[in-house]
C-alpha cells in the first residue's frame, strides 16, 4: 500500500502543509501585537481584550466549518478562510489606533482560523492512506505550531529595524503566498456518501466508540492552554528561565513529530494514546512537585513528546468510526472541543488562581489528565498494532 491516495496527492499534501504553515506564519507574528498596541497608545484593558478576541470566534467558527465542508468540500472553505485571515491581518495596518475596529479585525481573524484549521486538516487527511497516516498527519499538524518558533523573531527584527510602519503589510506576505499555493489544490467535491443520513454534531458526540476522543481533546487542550497563558507567569515567579520549558518543549515536539512518529505507527494506537496522556499528565505532576530548572526542562521534554504522539493518534481513532463523508463534521468538532479546552484554562483557571494559586491549578490539570488516562487504560490490549 502506498502512503498517498494517488500520484498527485503526494504533491498536494506537501502543498497544503506549506499553505498552512505560511498562513499561520503571518498569524504568529501577532505575538508582538501587544508591543505594537502599546506603542500607539492603547491601555492595558483594551490590549487584553484585543489579544483574547480571536479565541471564542475560533471555537464557534470551527463548528461552522463542519457544514461548510460537508456542502462544498474542504478546499473552498480553506481558501475562503485564508482570505479572511489575510484581510484581518492587513486591516490592522489601517485600523490599529481604533480599539473597536482592531477588535473586530481580530474577531474576523479568529473566524478565519477556526474554519481554516479543520478544512486544512481534512484536506491533508484525504491525501493519505492508512499506511503511515499517524506519521504523515503528525507532520502536517506540526505546521500549526512551527510558525511560533520562527515568526516572533522575524517580527521583532522588523520592529527594531523599521518600526510599526508597514508592519502588518510586511508580515501579511507569507499568508498571501500561502493563499497562492492553496489556490493550486484540487477543488474536489465533498466525499461521496455510501448511504444513510449525514451525521450531525450531536450524533457524533453520542457515539460511544469515540466519546473519549472528545474528552481527550477537551482535557489536554486545557493543559495546553496553561502553557500559553500561565506557564511564563509560573516560571517567572519561581525564578526559572522561561526558555527552560519552552525550548525543551519545542525541541521535543518537532523531534517526536519528524522522527519518533515513524516508529509509533507500528505500535497499538490505544497504547500510543495512553503513553501520550501519561507523558502530558506526568509532566504537569512533576511541574507541581518541583520548581528546579532541571525539572522544568524535563517537564518540557515530556510534555512535547506526549503532545506530539497523542493528537494524530486521536484523529486516527475518530476516523475509524466516522464515514469519509462525515469527517468534516468530526474534524470540526474535535478542533472546536480543543479550542474550548484551551479557552477554559484562562477563564475558569483564573478563578482557581485568584483563590488558591497557580500551583493548585497545575495539580488539578494533572489529575484531570490522569483521569483520562485511567479511562483509556482498559482499552489497551497489546503494544503492537494489529
Amino acid at each position: 500500500m502506498q502512503d498517498f491516495r494517488d500520484a498527485r496527492a503526494r504533491w498536494e499534501f506537501a502543498a497544503v502543509c506549506a499553505a498552512t504553515f505560511l498562513a499561520f506564519l503571518s498569524g504568529s507574528s501577532l505575538s508582538l501585537l501587544a508591543v505594537v498596541l502599546q506603542q500607539v497608545g492603547h491601555g492595558d484593558g483594551a490590549i487584553g481584550l484585543i489579544l483574547s478576541a480571536g479565541m471564542a470566534p475560533f471555537a464557534v467558527a470551527a463548528l461552522l466549518a463542519g457544514p461548510l465542508i460537508g456542502r462544498f468540500g474542504s478546499t473552498r472553505p480553506m481558501l475562503a478562510a485564508i482570505v479572511l485571515m489575510l484581510v484581518s491581518h492587513v486591516a490592522l495596518e489601517f485600523v490599529l489606533r481604533d480599539a473597536t475596529l482592531t477588535l473586530l479585525a481580530r474577531i474576523l481573524g479568529g473566524v478565519g482560523a477556526g474554519i481554516c484549521v479543520p478544512a486544512a486538516m481534512l484536506y491533508a487527511q484525504t491525501r493519505l492512506t492508512e499506511r503511515r497516516f499517524v506519521y504523515l498527519f503528525g507532520i502536517f499538524t506540526t505546521m500549526l505550531p512551527l510558525p511560533n518558533a520562527i515568526a516572533p523573531g522575524l517580527a521583532e527584527l522588523y520592529l527594531q529595524r523599521v518600526g510599526i510602519q508597514g508592519f502588518f503589510l510586511a508580515t501579511a506576505v507569507p499568508a498571501l503566498a500561502g493563499l497562492a499555493i492553496a489556490a493550486t489544490l484540487r477543488r474536489g467535491a465533498p466525499a461521496a456518501r455510501g448511504g444513510g443520513r449525514p451525521l450531525g454534531y450531536l450524533a457524533v458526540l453520542r457515539m460511544r466508540e469515540i466519546r473519549l476522543v472528545f474528552v481527550g481533546y477537551l482535557v489536554y487542550g486545557a493543559i495546553l492552554g496553561f502553557g500559553g497563558t500561565y506557564m511564563a507567569v509560573l516560571l517567572h515567579a519561581r525564578e526559572v528561565p522561561v526558555a527552560a520549558y519552552f525550548t525543551s518543549f519545542t525541541v521535543s515536539l518537532f523531534a517526536a513529530r519528524f522522527v519518533l512518529l515513524a516508529q509509533v505507527q507500528r505500535l497499538s494506537r490505544d497504547f500510543v494514546i495512553l503513553v501520550g496522556g501519561l507523558c502530558q499528565s506526568g509532566s504537569f505532576l512533576l511541574l507541581w512537585l518541583s520548581a528546579a530548572p532541571w525539572a522544568t526542562v524535563i517537564v518540557g521534554l515530556l510534555y512535547g513528546l506526549g503532545h506530539s504522539v497523542m493528537f494524530p493518534s486521536l484523529t486516527a481513532w475518530a476516523n475509524t468510526h466516522i464515514p469519509p463523508a462525515d469527517r468534516g463534521v468530526s474534524t470540526a468538532l474535535t478542533q472546536a472541543t480543543f479550542a474550548t479546552g484551551m479557552t477554559l484554562t484562562p477563564l475558569l483557571g483564573g478563578v482557581v488562581v485568584a483563590q488558591l494559586g497557580l500551583d493548585l491549578l497545575v495539580l488539578l490539570l494533572s489529575l484531570a489528565g490522569f483521569g483520562v488516562v485511567a479511562c483509556i487504560a482498559p482499552r489497551v490490549k497489546g503494544l503492537r498494532a494489529g
